[in-house]
């Protein structure tokens, strides 16, 4: 009986030894080698791409304020140099990123650049004072090749997508497309039909809001999308009147923008002078309520202006 005990216990040493030293090597050794893996991994396909990548960019975890096109080139050295459809489209700015392991492999803008963290500036002027446009600059990575890298906002928990930029596109001229395409959408309100269905859509900075009865109740639902060349690219599709539509594309020869299939339509609607002149007026836009976009442009025309006039230097 003794020897059967002495040779139980020796067999199930082996055999927690072996047990161990697997375990060590699935949890153990493995573990923070393939977040390291990931981030080297990362980085190399980031500098890599020869043109950059188009961030499809979502601020606010409601994504209330839209999507944003941002352009991001990446050096080895730890430099990134981004453009963005919020600021004029020969703008760039340089800062510095990182990789980092946070939660697992993290890519995060750590040094102000005046043009990215402009999502995240909580004295921007757009949004909410004190807060902003609420936006990330720090992202968890989901999965990074060539082709594509998908992120994580860590605040918003927002899904950004990256693409590499063509190569035979300069990024100045890829945003003045978009400036001129989100010129089209110049309304406030639009209506979208859908199946032999109309509702009435108004629209704020890159959402629409779209009224529609559920229930006998009058319904209010918000789709954030990001500007493109082409038309709107939704964060989620719209469902309605039984059916999906991830993207609305703009079509010259009506001065509306369609689906893929043609079925839905979305329309510009000529804003009635009731609503202009609303809540008894008068209508007025302050300097100090715009944001830098907006001021770096009112403080160029006044120096134009200030230069017709004679002996007029002042911009007061």
């Amino acid at each position: 009986m003794k020897k059967l005990l002495y040779i139980f216990t020796l067999i199930s040493s082996f055999l927690l030894a072996g047990c161990t030293s697997e375990t060590e090597n699935l949890f153990g050794e493995s573990a923070s080698n393939r977040v390291e893996e990931a981030m080297v991994n990362a980085q190399k396909i980031l500098v890599e791409a020869p043109n950059g990548w188009l961030m499809k960019y979502y601020p606010s975890s409601q994504q209330s304020f839209g999507g944003y096109n941002v352009l991001m080139s990446f050096t080895a050295e730890g430099e990134v140099t981004v453009s963005a459809d919020i600021a004029d489209p020969g703008a760039k700015s340089t800062s510095l990123y990182r990789l980092k392991e946070q939660a697992g492999p993290t890519l995060t803008v750590d040094t102000y650049n005046e043009i990215f963290h402009f999502f995240s500036d909580p004295a921007s002027g757009v949004g909410a004072t004190g807060l902003g446009m609420e936006g990330d600059y720090e992202f968890t990575i989901q999965s990074a090749t060539p082709e594509q890298v998908v992120l994580k906002g860590k605040k918003t928990g927002n899904t950004i997508t990256m693409t590499p930029m063509p190569e035979n596109e300069t990024w100045e001229a890829y945003l003045t497309d978009i400036k001129e395409a989100e010129q089209k959408v110049n309304y406030v309100l639009f209506s979208y039909a859908a199946d032999g269905e109309k509702y009435d859509v108004t629209k704020s900075y890159r959402t629409l809001a779209i009224s529609h009865e559920v229930d006998g109740e009058n319904v209010t639902e918000v789709f954030s999308y990001i500007q493109t060349k082409e038309g709107m690219e939704f964060y989620s599709p719209i469902t309605l009147g039984g059916m999906e539509v991830s993207k609305l594309v703009y079509d010259s020869a009506s001065g509306t923008w369609k689906s893929e299939d043609g079925k839905a339509v979305l329309s510009g609607e000529t804003t009635p002078p009731a609503l202009l002149f609303a809540n008894g007026g008068p209508w007025f836009v302050t300097y100090d309520g715009m944001s830098s976009y907006g001021q770096s442009y009112v403080t160029s025309g006044l120096e134009k202006m200030s230069s017709n006039i004679s002996g007029n230097n002042s911009l007061d």
